[in-house]
């Protein structure tokens, strides 16, 4: 298992679809992708679930999932390279270093989904949607630009409906406390195009997915 794990941490840096070093893409997003399209973030993408889910339903947007394990983003990177999909791309690195990849305002919506919930108080700077975190989506995202936030963890996402909404600069669109309760609500569909492994098997044990859009 330790050799597989190795073999995929080499292997997934030869991919032309995944990004170590930013000196080879900063500023370059639109010469990679070859377009001038919407530019999404996924922080925390793992193996690229959600980021590939929406490139399949937005093929006019261009995707990127941020992940600072490689032999994680592997199995998606290398799917992607295999149907030789254009518009989705993958950043192995730690989300501190996210600016060294994005100029401020390049970006019009970002994903936070599922993150490790951090439980104790004293790592709650730790947690993705902390306001040290919100602080950063607000320079990367442009004007208008969206912060979308799924999770399972109840105690998590009130501490991020607390944290957005104390934020002046951005405005809480949905606050969605059991996201698949509701059928034909329209600000709620985009939440629901995309569903992940983990994400169907916490539904099926019964866990209520949570979910909060705001704009900046």
């Amino acid at each position: 298992m330790r050799r597989k794990k190795l073999f995929k941490m080499a292997e997934v840096l030869t991919f032309e679809n995944v990004f170590r070093d930013p000196t080879v893409i900063f500023g370059k997003w639109k010469e990679f992708f070859g377009n001038d399209n919407d530019i999404v973030l996924e922080v925390g993408c793992g193996r690229g679930e959600y980021v590939i889910g929406l490139s399949e339903v937005y093929p006019e947007r261009n995707f990127v999932g941020l992940e600072m394990k490689g032999s994680r983003i592997w199995p998606g990177a290398k799917k992607m390279l295999a149907e030789e999909r254009k518009n989705v791309s993958f950043i192995n690195t730690m989300v501190k270093n996210v600016f060294d990849f994005f100029g401020e305002g390049e970006l019009s919506e970002i994903w936070v989904t599922f993150p490790d919930p951090q439980p104790k108080p004293c790592r709650a700077m730790k947690r993705l949607i902390s306001p040290r975190h919100l602080e950063m989506y607000k320079k990367l995202l442009k004007k208008g630009g969206k912060l979308h936030f799924k999770t399972d963890n109840t105690m998590l996402f009130d501490y991020g409906v607390e944290v957005v909404g104390a934020d002046k600069d951005f405005e809480v669109e949905v606050v969605e406390y059991d996201l698949y309760s509701t059928e034909d609500r329209a600000d709620l569909a985009e939440a629901k195009l995309v569903q992940t492994y983990y994400e169907g098997k916490f539904s099926a044990l019964g866990e209520k997915i949570k979910y909060l859009r705001a704009k900046i």
